[in-house]
């Protein structure tokens, strides 16, 4: 069992970890079809298609690549650069086709120098670059004019031309139409996302038709959607008893982002830290929350002593922005941001809620831009719902059937948040599904740039099968029955899933220090579900990397393994981060020199962000590798990542740029390595050109176990790393503390 005497280990890598390498010259160019005349012809065409289309002097082309020439070596920069039309993002890959879509800024000068080019350039690096190309075509923004017909309040997003003087020209052409409009506009995202109110809403199409006319939208949104089901009513009165929060304890917070908490009910009173809203009386509802912060405050007790369920308790924070009519986006936004500046000692915020429909695959949704925006600069994590397929016709049944609507059935915004952690639901008890299999409501991924979504999972609930109806096998919580009593009920969803993970969270950063980095907690949460169990590539897209454990479960060792989270940072492509030799304890070792051993890995960072793009929306790329060093000093990593559920070719492009990657490997008769290495590197995108200040920090995580239960891999390698000299100190603060006393 893990014992408090063994907790998990942090080593910080030091300046002589890192090496630089040689500059080598890049991959070789291809060509990735014919280039002959009629395909010359047909791109002519396209481009003058395009400048035809060009309504003002900046304008924005999309170059189609086709599904091999995706990888930054394969860019054709020899045909749009800066002298001409330089790239400035993308639109996502075709799930069919895997066709990538690329974003250029367009002048008719660039294309008509482009056009010429293509007539009368035959050197081979210039038709080779042009082979890439699938399509050109104009940049139309995809936006559902009937769903914003009828609205006044939109979130509007513009299209960054990475270039500032056209920007603020752009800018200032945004501000005066709506100025002509007398219309307000407030900044959501400095430059590129703004709320904006239209006074008359027979005049929302005629107004977002001259924004798009001036090539200045990336995309617009209706406020007001998102919502919540309403609970079953709640009619039964608590008969356990629940635990209160106790004075000496210093629990961590959880902010609950959805509609009210009921404070004063008794069985949450001592755990209510208070409330912050702008929803007037009449309109407050407190189901969904009160619900929400049961399951933060006593899920374990509240859902029969289920071992599974988190005995992780935190206290909760009302963040009132959900109403009865549901919410705006630009409401939850800025009261998040108002509850932030409340409370920013709260690291945890909790968000049961997103849209009735699934995200695109060409662009990060804006919402989750947002989020991805709050975190960044608040550093804190936001924990989010996967979101409910409303319609049971479209749910999915277990195993996935090939018939089934997999469009509808994608996560909703805003879970494509690639800097928050989005959860999914499985079943607590067999119904429709077995225990533990994905509800049938819960969604699933892909999102626009193929990162793993979700990233976990935990209970939500199940149905059975009643006639034509289905009947709920929910949680069970606390709500409000209909004379405004505290009550306890039961009800399913990916919004009661969620609230298990953020508790979960809250404890483990709070143990950790608020110091500790936020990817090393989203990776200590990946880690922790990997530890529990293997989530095969077929089944991720609806697990995510699994179920995380409860945090006495992974901040303590047996003593046949050990846990060490090594953080670091890296500022080049030239530059390698590791430790060599890497030191593995004796007991892993055979007779013949062996080493027979399972290891676990996990790489966690928060990359740099582009809004513009989506497949590429994350701009870094760590690498991490544990294996062997031969006599030539060549690396040969001996722990493979288990990657995601995508197509392989997918997967190839877009996986490694996942900010959690999980790797793992058992060697039950043992591998011949006697020089071990642990190596980082970086990889950045095509046109991301970071000054020479920049440097991205990174955490691996990593768990050593021997085969024999009764082999001493923890006292041997706490041993190891004492002779090594590293920097090593107990990854749990309270026992650090406590030895320093």
């Amino acid at each position: 069992m893990p014992n408090s005497t063994r907790p998990a280990k942090r080593v910080k890598f030091s300046p002589s970890d890192t090496t630089i390498l040689e500059p080598t010259g890049g991959g070789g160019s291809k060509f990735f079809k014919p280039v002959d005349t009629e395909f010359k012809n047909n791109l002519v065409n396209q481009i003058e298609s395009c400048i035809e289309n060009q309504q003002s002097i900046i304008g924005v082309m999309v170059v189609e690549l086709e599904s091999k020439a995706l990888a930054k070596s394969h860019r054709p920069i020899d045909v749009f650069d800066d002298s001409t039309c330089p790239f400035i993002g993308d639109i996502g890959i075709d799930i069919e086709t895997k066709k990538g879509s690329f974003l250029v800024r367009t002048t008719i000068n660039g294309l008509s120098s482009i056009k010429s080019k293509i007539v009368t350039t035959n050197a081979e690096y210039y038709e080779k670059a042009l082979s890439t190309i699938s399509r050109l075509y104009p940049f139309k923004p995809n936006i559902n004019f009937q769903q914003i017909s009828n609205e006044t309040e939109l979130i509007i997003e513009l299209i960054d031309f990475k270039n500032e003087t056209i920007n603020e020209e752009k800018l200032r052409i945004y501000k005066s139409i709506l100025y002509e409009e007398m219309i307000q506009s407030i900044t959501l995202l400095e430059g590129k996302i703004f709320y904006v109110k239209i006074p008359n809403r027979n005049n929302t199409i005629e107004i977002i038709r001259k924004l798009e006319n001036s090539n200045l939208l990336m995309d617009v949104k209706a406020t007001k959607f998102i919502n919540f089901q309403p609970l079953q009513l709640l009619e039964n009165q608590i008969s356990i008893e629940l635990p209160t929060a106790e004075e000496d304890i210093d629990y961590p917070v959880v902010g609950v982002v959805d509609t009210c908490i009921k404070g004063d009910c008794p069985h949450i009173s001592s755990w209510y830290e208070g409330e912050i809203t702008s929803i007037i009386e009449d309109e407050r509802v407190y189901d969904h929350g009160t619900f929400v912060a049961g399951l933060i405050t006593n899920s374990f007790t509240l859902n029969s002593n289920d071992n599974h369920f988190p005995k992780s308790q935190s206290k909760v924070f009302s963040v009132g922005v959900l109403s009865s009519e549901g919410g705006s986006i630009y409401e939850i936004y800025n009261m998040l941001q108002r509850a932030q500046r409340q409370r920013p000692d709260i690291k945890i915020w909790n968000l049961s809620l997103g849209a009735s429909e699934p995200v695109e695959l060409t662009k990060i949704s804006t919402f989750g831009i947002m989020l991805d925006k709050f975190q960044k600069d608040n550093n804190c994590i936001c924990i989010i719902a996967a979101g409910n397929i409303d319609n049971p016709l479209d749910m999915r049944m277990w195993p996935p059937q090939d018939n089934e609507p997999k469009n509808i059935q994608r996560i909703s915004s805003p879970g494509d948040s690639v800097l928050g952690i989005t959860i999914s639901s499985v079943a607590q008890i067999d119904g429709i599904v077995r225990r533990f299999e994905p509800s049938i409501f819960s969604r699933s991924g892909p999102v626009a740039n193929y990162v793993l979504k979700p990233d976990l999972c935990h209970f939500g609930g199940n149905h059975i099968q009643n006639g034509q109806s289905l009947v709920s096998l929910g949680v069970t919580s606390l709500g409000m029955n209909s004379q405004a009593s505290c009550a306890y009920g039961q009800d399913c969803g990916t919004s009661f899933a969620t609230p298990l993970v953020s508790t979960i969270a809250a404890n483990l950063w709070k143990r950790m220090g608020y110091d500790t980095p936020r990817h090393t907690i989203k990776g200590l949460l990946a880690h922790s579900a990997r530890l529990r169990k293997k989530i095969t590539k077929d089944e991720k897209l609806y697990y995510g990397w699994g179920m995380p454990l409860d945090v006495d479960s992974f901040m303590f060792c047996n003593k046949n393994e050990i846990t060490i989270i090594m953080e670091g940072e890296i500022g080049s492509n030239r530059e390698i981060v590791g430790k060599l030799p890497f030191p593995i304890p004796p007991s892993l070792r055979t007779a013949d020199g062996k080493v027979k051993a399972e290891f676990f890995m996990t790489t966690s960072y928060d990359p740099p962000l582009d809004e513009n793009r989506a497949f590429e929306y994350c701009l870094v790329n760590i690498e991490a590798g544990l294996g062997e060093v031969n006599n030539e000093g060549k690396f040969f990593g001996k722990v493979p990542s288990e990657g995601t559920g995508y197509e392989q070719d997918l997967v190839n492009g877009s996986y490694k740029w996942s900010p959690i990657k999980v790797h793992h490997k058992k060697y039950p008769n043992g591998i011949n390595v006697e020089n071990w290495k642990l190596q980082v590197k970086m990889l950045t995108r095509q046109g991301f050109n970071p000054d020479r200040s920049f440097v991205q920090p990174f955490s691996i995580i990593l768990t050593i176990r021997a085969l024999d239960s009764e082999a001493q891999v923890y006292n041997e390698m706490v041993t190891l790393m004492d002779q090594y000299n590293w920097e090593v100190r107990n990854a749990n603060i309270e026992i650090e503390e406590r030895l320093q006393l």
